[in-house]
């Protein structure tokens, strides 16, 4: 995360991040079967 916290000790208030990029053509065709 950003904040630094520790997620073994319990989440975070932070966004999730968007993830890697280069899964975002993988990501866009999965979301098309729905």
């Amino acid at each position: 995360p950003i904040c630094g916290q520790n997620l073994n000790e319990g989440p975070c208030g932070c966004q999730d991040a968007s993830g890697d990029p280069r899964w975002s053509a993988l990501r866009e065709l999965l979301e098309g079967e729905e």
